[in-house]
């Protein structure tokens, strides 16, 4: 169900669709973790719609969500038609389609995935070039047991697939 005006005016509201999936809060404040729920079983869902609405406004509210099951082997595709809903149903003209930021458009071929490299609407987040950057044989053990979880990959953008 999209909404009939060009724009939203006021609050989206959640309509209770993902109250029977299993959830934590991760802190007080911040997070939200679904152990088992997928983009998936949200895009096969007969209330597709309403799913990733609501999961937009509780995204809204604690600012980040973790969907840890069944979201490993996502298609590109299916990536793109989640992020295009989820814009498209909290407001997004229609006519705004995928963007990828063009400082974001690197297209080394050696180290980004051959998927993203010929699909102008992605942006395929990789460790591959900070491990061509990092290679850790030439370090020694002290430099590798100190090193933090950002030098292998990190990401603001969402909906970034590891490869």
């Amino acid at each position: 169900m999209v909404a009939s005006s060009k724009y939203i005016h006021e609050p989206l509201k959640y309509s209770g669709t993902l109250d029977s999936y299993e959830y934590f809060e991760v802190t007080p404040c911040l997070g939200r973790e679904y152990p088992k729920l997928s983009i998936r079983d949200m895009l096969k869902a007969p209330n597709s719609d309403d799913m990733i609405r609501d999961l937009a406004i509780i995204i809204s509210t604690r600012l980040v969500v973790f969907l840890r099951t069944g979201n490993e082997d996502l298609t590109l595709q299916e990536q793109k038609t989640f992020t295009h809903k989820l814009g498209i149903l909290t407001g997004k003209p229609k006519e705004s389609g995928l963007h990828c930021h063009p400082s974001s458009a690197a297209r080394l071929a050696e180290v980004v995935h051959e998927e993203a490299q010929a699909d102008r609407e992605a942006f395929l987040v990789s460790n591959r070039l900070q491990k061509k950057i990092y290679d850790r044989s030439t370090l020694d053990a002290d430099s590798k047991k100190n090193q933090n979880g950002s030098r292998q990959w990190h990401t603001e953008y969402s909906l970034g697939r590891v490869i």
